[in-house]
């Protein structure tokens, strides 16, 4: 086959190839036509193979880049994520359990590497709250043994955050050349929702006691949130009064400023203005000129290093011990993260690329592990920062990089006496939005029922028990619930638009006619072993097929009756000769003639049109109990019909020996019942033509 050609433009007459190579590095684009497929031709391919094979760099974006167009953008939105990132990358890293400034090491090295293999234009990694804090029951549960917790395996947080990142990446790579990113599809919207609802309750009840500077131990296992409920109620006395109005005032400036002046201000500039940066650097300004720390015991960061850490390796022989979080955990991260590339291209019209953002998130963690920095994450409220800030590329993530890198070498000491109810306040006000998913469920219970119950099963879950048991009966009822509707998919009468040649559900259409001499049953789903029962079930409680059984069996039961009042008769053999014979009963020699049952007429209607054009695929044994229905129909006088079979159907209907003449297989509904009619028309004529004669 010729490869097309690129038509229109500069472009007339090339094929796409030599298109490719010729406007690929262009630094304008061409005229008319071809502006499109210029355009589609930039961003470059997805997946590094695929790079290698078309001979182009690794960082897509790179070739397609126009300054004039996207620096100015890029530099707002990297600018801007890169404030952002400060006081979330620190108060994040304390969900992970590890120190403030390893927040900022993951910003840095995962931005980095994002930028050189991830696709979306628009996607911010780095710190993420629903990861951070399933690393951080990890890391509860590995690391050094703590005060009411003895016998615990010592080992350093940060090496067990490490380690923990290291086997997500190795997770996501070894997904990546198996091509398993088809996997996460068991994570449906719903239960993605349900769980990062079930997180955020987690994250907000695990700030409490920083909120309140209150000293709890850090709770583990099922339960883990009642236990840490009944702790804060018992120690809520003993709450320290300065951190307490710290994280009070903190959390008013937030929310006045999300609420009322954040929207005000989104009016008149693309800017936004870093609240979050200006009350860290209110907070540690107030803790370092009010000695917060030393007059009102209020907890502080503590020690911030300057600098890039060294290379440190995670701790290898840890590997098999994180290995089954590390798994949830890359599954979670990276189907989060796609969803929201995979929005926001759709609202730019580009594509993301499935196993290019898998490889770029396996290569991220596995080398940011061996620079102190947990599992990345993509988060959402940075991400559409990015977008209403202008950025165009992944530049913006590049420029994100080196402003992190000046606050590392330079501006980490700073952060040493900022309180720790800040970024608890910070924290939960950031929470809003996933906690708001709640008022959505009445919503949600009126549309689907079967959402409903994975949404609150996955929650309550969470909520009740822990983060991964969550997750598991979230994806035990996604199961069970696509199970139940491929068992029962919609199954319909149909009846015929007046005026038209369309055929609806007469439930639903109520202006709908069924012409009394044919059924029209239509199934919307893929009919295999374990719905054909119900397929069965439906078709003969709404077309009358159960009625017709039913007289059809009555009339068994009439014709052996009349079978035995033979035999009864046949053995009077006087009494049979004294009765009279009437013209009835006779066949003009002297015998008796019983009633015998019509072989047709037991059913209303006299052909059945099955609509398949809403069957994806039929299995051998649905094939076959198919074929079974056509013959019983045939016993009971009524003509089978079907119509919209596709290819898969057919073959399957070739493989078991269809009976099924090519008068009784047809194109449409329409064209199945035109058929029907024009072949009463020519019955009618026949009869009025033998009539005659």
């Amino acid at each position: 086959m010729p490869e097309p050609s690129a038509a229109g433009g500069a472009g007339r007459g090339l094929t796409l190839s030599q298109f490719r190579h010729h406007y690929l590095y262009s630094p304008q684009p061409p005229q008319g036509a071809c502006e499109r497929l210029w355009k589609a031709c930039l961003p470059g391919p997805a997946c590094a193979a695929d790079c290698v094979q078309r001979r182009l760099p690794i960082v897509t974006w790179l070739p397609a880049y126009q300054p004039r167009q996207d620096l100015v953008g890029d530099l707002i939105a990297g600018f801007t994520v890169a404030i952002m990132h400060i006081p979330q990358g620190m108060a994040y890293a304390l969900l992970a359990g590890v120190p403030p400034i390893h927040g900022i090491y993951m910003a840095f090295f995962q931005c980095l590497l994002y930028v050189v293999l991830g696709t979306s234009r628009h996607l911010s990694v780095g710190t993420f709250a629903v990861t951070c804090i399933m690393t951080g029951k990890v890391v509860l549960e590995y690391s050094a043994p703590q005060p009411g917790a003895p016998g615990r395996p010592e080992h350093d947080p940060v090496t067990v955050a490490t380690t923990v990142a290291l086997a997500v990446g190795l997770v996501q790579l070894a997904m990546f050349v198996l091509r398993m990113a088809a996997l996460t599809v068991v994570l449906s919207d719903m239960l993605v929702r349900g769980f990062t609802t079930g997180a955020a309750v987690h994250v907000l009840f695990s700030q409490l006691p920083s909120l309140f500077g209150l000293h709890l131990p850090r709770f583990s296992g099922a339960g883990k949130l009642a236990k840490l409920s009944v702790a804060i109620l018992k120690n809520v006395h003993s709450a320290n009064p300065a951190s307490t109005a710290i994280s009070a005032a903190t959390i008013v400036i937030l929310v006045l400023n999300n609420e009322l002046f954040k929207p005000q201000l989104a009016k008149r500039t693309r800017f936004p203005v870093p609240v979050e940066l200006l009350v860290v650097i209110v907070g540690t300004s107030v803790s370092f000129f009010c000695d917060l720390a030393g007059r009102f015991d209020v907890q502080v960061t503590g020690n911030v290093t300057t600098g890039l850490p060294r290379p440190s390796s995670p701790a290898i022989s840890l590997l098999p011990n994180v290995l089954l979080d590390a798994v949830i955990i890359a599954i979670i991260t990276y189907s989060v993260a796609l969803s929201m590339a995979q929005l926001l291209a759709r609202k730019h019209e580009y594509t993301v690329d499935a196993s290019q953002e898998l490889l770029a998130q396996g290569v991220g963690n596995a080398v940011s592990a061996w620079f102190s920095c947990a599992p990345m994450g993509a988060s959402l409220s940075r991400s559409l920062i990015v977008d209403a800030t202008g950025g165009r590329t992944q530049a913006s993530g590049l420029i994100t990089a080196l402003l992190l890198l000046f606050v590392l070498l330079w501006l980490g000491p700073v952060f040493q006496l900022l309180p720790r109810c800040v970024l608890s306040a910070i924290i939960v006000v950031s929470l809003k939005g996933l906690l708001c998913q709640l008022r959505e469920a009445p919503q949600l219970w009126r549309t689907s029922r079967a959402d409903t119950l994975i949404w609150a099963a996955t929650l309550l879950a969470v909520v009740l028990v822990d983060i991964d048991v969550g997750l598991a009966v979230g994806v035990v009822v996604s199961v069970v619930v696509l199970l139940w509707r491929h068992q029962r998919p919609p199954a319909e009468l149909l009846g015929r638009v007046p005026g038209t040649d369309l055929y609806m559900d007469r439930k639903k259409y109520r202006a709908t006619e069924l012409d009394p001499d044919v059924r029209i049953f239509r199934f919307g789903g893929a009919l295999h072993f374990c719905n054909v029962g119900y397929f069965r079930s439906r078709l003969a409680a709404l077309t009358g097929l159960e009625e017709a059984r039913r007289r059809q069996a009555a009339s068994r039961e009439d014709c052996e009756s009349a079978g035995r009042r033979r035999r009864a008769a046949n053995t009077a053999d006087d009494m049979e000769l004294l009765a009279p014979l009437t013209a009835e009963d006779s066949d003009g020699g002297g015998r008796r003639v019983p009633a015998t049952p019509r072989p047709a007429g037991f059913s209303p209607f006299s052909h059945l049109v099955l609509d398949m054009s809403g069957v994806s695929f039929t299995d051998s044994a649905s094939t076959r109990d198919l074929l079974a229905v056509v013959r019983e129909c045939q016993a009971l006088g009524i003509s089978c019909l079907l119509a919209g079979c596709n290819e898969t159907v057919l073959r399957m209907l070739h493989a078991c020996r269809s009976p099924l003449q090519e008068d009784q297989l047809y194109p449409s509904v329409h064209d199945a019942v035109v058929a029907i009619r024009s072949s009463h028309v020519s019955g009618d004529a026949q009869w009025l033509s033998d009539s005659a004669s």
